[in-house]
């Protein structure tokens, strides 16, 4: 006869999926707001033109970042998975290609509009090529952040998605602070530097946490 299995009750960690979820909750809606408070801000100090201008070099920034989105939606079940195996080494190799793939597109889309930015910006109405500075100061922040390729889901999908919520609220508030110091005094410039600074610091910090909390090198070089 076969022995019978006596019925279990299901056993659900939703305390750990509510924690989880609520910590990626919090880096998504930060990572939205950023840029939305930086404009707010600059609307105190700038005129509708002006604003214009900065929302145009946004658009054309955030196309360097596609590529580093794509990486990132390739890698993140593999992160997943080797990390439940224990499997350091592939982790390494895997967060460098990433890295290098991540860079490799944004430096491509980046030099096409460093090079073409002035007549890409001009399409929007020729006043709109002042804003050319704009985003070359954006283009970089997008570099240094698709230097470190997909680093937030080596927190998040590691179980320290605590330490990737408190990088993203510190550079969050580092961010409105340069903006406040900053576009006084030079504008939608200032806007884009505190932006590329704060871009650029996120993913510094998430690049030493990796490193302090799994000894993890993700970096482009």
């Amino acid at each position: 006869m076969r022995a019978r299995v006596p019925p279990a009750a299901p056993d659900y960690a939703s305390r750990s999926w509510g924690d989880v979820a609520s910590g990626n909750l919090l880096i998504a809606l930060l990572q939205a707001a950023r840029a939305p408070l930086v404009v707010v801000i600059a609307g105190a100090h700038v005129d509708a033109p002006q604003l214009g201008f900065l929302a145009a070099a946004l658009k054309l920034a955030n196309v360097a970042a596609l590529g580093l989105t794509a990486v990132t939606g390739f890698t993140s079940p593999l992160v997943a998975r080797h990390f439940a195996l224990r499997d350091t080494a592939n982790l390494q190799r895997l967060g460098q290609l990433a890295a290098r793939a991540s860079f490799g597109l944004a430096l491509l889309v980046a030099v096409v509009l460093a090079l073409a930015g002035e007549p890409l910006l001009g399409l929007f109405g020729s006043g709109f090529r002042a804003a050319y500075p704009v985003l070359l100061v954006l283009l970089a922040g997008e570099l240094v952040a698709a230097g470190a390729g997909p680093v937030s889901h080596f927190l998040t999908l590691t179980g320290h998605h605590h330490h990737a919520s408190a990088i993203e609220a510190v550079t969050s508030a580092l961010v409105l602070v340069l903006a406040v110091v900053l576009i006084p005094q030079a504008g939608i410039l200032g806007a884009a530097v505190a932006m590329a600074a704060g871009t650029a610091a996120r993913n510094i910090a998430m690049v030493l946490a990796v490193w302090r909390l799994h000894r993890l090198r993700l970096l482009v070089v």
